[in-house]
């Protein structure tokens, strides 16, 4: 909506915001839920691992090796994740 020549928005519970606020606030909201995901993706694969040593111990090799299977693909996409995360942080303006 425009009030008073600026452009302002609402949202469903009728909370105002200014353009610039609007954006912060969701680049806050997205930043926070990235950092939830990694956290999540890096307790998979410690979760993987424990499973995949539990597996070898128990001589259960083929879930043994899916499990190792899925530490590895969680842990590459937390690696990424995390990168992605760090340079945006490193270029992000104030």
């Amino acid at each position: 909506m425009e009030e008073n020549g600026f452009l302002r928005f609402r949202c469903l519970v009728g909370h105002t915001f200014a353009a610039r606020h609007l954006s912060v606030e969701q680049r806050h909201a997205i930043e926070t839920a990235l950092w939830s995901a990694l956290r999540a993706l890096e307790e998979s694969t410690a979760l993987y691992h424990r499973l995949a040593k539990r597996a070898v111990g128990d001589s259960q090799t083929q879930s043994a090796h899916r499990f190792q299977e899925r530490a590895d693909n969680t842990e590459a996409n937390a690696k990424t994740l995390r990168q992605f995360l760090v340079e945006v942080n490193e270029v992000a303006p104030d």
